[in-house]
């Protein structure tokens, strides 16, 4: 099977029994039930809007604060939900021929100050390098005309201009689902991924390894086609997983490339810990069992201390594939007969304990090697450590339509 055949999917091998939009596993018992809210009707992203934008004159101001908060209230307003767990609201827009992404972020250790930080950037493509003139980063407060009002935990006010916007943060439930853990393990907390997509985060205290495992006891808004025996594809988000069937559960093991180096919502979840619940569920203790050269590095809410490195505590336990070339390490890791602990590290993370430092900054900049999603001696920043990627070569088989 080629590449281009691995990655554009033909629609008879898609899950199609996935008829309401979530995982239908055998090892699943769950109801088909309506998203949130009872509009069940379709809302189209209209191609005549994006033309409408795009053909408007250039503007090398694009990106300003102030005229896209204006904008971005009046439309969101009154109120918004932010629904990754690392607290990013998106946005994107287009104008004068360019698409421009970007994201407000109440982050934990600076919205109760008042603070609200602001980017915005020409959206990253695969074939040309980001205008990095175009984009803005700025920590948004009074000064800026900016006013955070705390309601509760879980909810802000933002004010600019006389438009207020209501944050509601995700309260996602952190009660532990002690089915998925194998010997050794811990449940360390749930994240709400921006692809949509929830996961439990485990520990594995004899490996100190985290591992992503999908969760299944709620709505899962995927469809899946079957790699190969035990191993899945996400046809939305390009995920790959693992069925781990000695403690019935379904492990992130891969990520696509692209998307990690254009910094879109299917990058994975390294950067969408569970943030508001860090000293609720003891996030840290697990954090520096796993890395204790960290310890004192790094404030309550995951950034790194040492402001030269303007970098924010990650987890990149997975691998990263382009084509179906770069998935033969499943292969090995299984030819090798491991027993089923040492098989899911080897899957997850070749043998290595990723962790790694990213930079806000790389939402303006690109890709760049504080970014290193799979990295061997990290020690909690990447730039100390060295990227990797899978090649290992053995044999691969054709994709088939997973079937119950």
């Amino acid at each position: 099977m080629s590449a281009a055949t691995f990655l554009r999917l033909a629609p008879r091998n898609v899950c199609l029994f996935c008829s309401c939009g979530f995982l239908a596993l055998n090892l699943l018992n769950v109801d088909c039930v309506a998203a949130d809210g009872s509009n069940n009707s379709r809302h189209f992203i209209l191609h005549e809007d994006m033309i409408r934008e795009v053909s408007t004159p250039a503007d090398p101001q694009a990106c300003n604060p102030n005229e896209v908060l204006i904008d971005l209230f009046r439309q969101i307003a009154p109120v918004a939900h932010v629904y990754p767990t690392e607290n990013y609201y998106y946005f994107r827009f287009f104008r004068g021929g360019k698409s421009y992404s970007g994201s407000l972020h109440l982050a934990a250790d600076n919205r109760d100050n008042g603070t609200v930080e602001f980017a915005c950037y020409e959206t990253y493509t695969s074939w040309l390098e980001v205008d990095q003139q175009s984009g803005v980063e700025k920590d948004l407060s009074e000064a800026d005309g900016v006013l955070v009002k705390k309601i509760d935990d879980f909810s802000y006010d933002v004010e600019f201009h006389d438009v207020t916007v209501r944050f509601l943060l995700n309260r996602i439930d952190q009660t532990a689902d002690k089915e998925i853990l194998g010997k050794n393990e811990d449940f360390v907390g749930r994240s709400f991924d921006d692809s949509g997509i929830v996961f439990d985060l485990v520990y594995n205290r004899s490996q100190k390894a985290f591992y992503f495992v999908l969760d299944t006891k709620r709505r899962v808004d995927e469809a899946f086609v079957k790699f190969r025996d035990k191993v899945y594809v996400g046809t939305r988000t390009g995920f790959v997983y693992f069925e781990d069937a000695v403690v019935h559960r379904y492990v992130l093991i891969a990520v696509n490339a692209e998307e990690v180096h254009n910094n879109t919502s299917y990058d994975g979840p390294f950067d969408q810990l569970p943030e508001n619940f860090y000293k609720e569920i003891d996030f840290w203790r697990y954090v520096y069992d796993a890395y204790p050269d960290l310890i004192g590095k790094l404030t309550a809410g995951g950034k790194y201390r040492d402001a030269k490195l303007d970098l924010i505590f990650g987890l990149a336990p997975y691998r990263e594939y382009v084509s179906e070339k770069e998935l033969k390490f499943i292969d090995a890791c299984m030819n090798k007969k491991l027993e089923q602990s040492n098989l899911i590290f080897c899957l997850t993370n070749g043998g290595n304990r990723q962790s790694s430092g990213w930079n806000p900054s790389d939402r303006i900049r690109g890709l760049t090697t504080s970014r290193c999603t799979t990295c061997i001696g990290c020690s909690g920043s990447s730039a100390k450590g060295a990227c990797i990627t899978s090649s290992a070569e053995v044999e691969s088989e054709n994709m088939t339509m997973m079937h119950l």
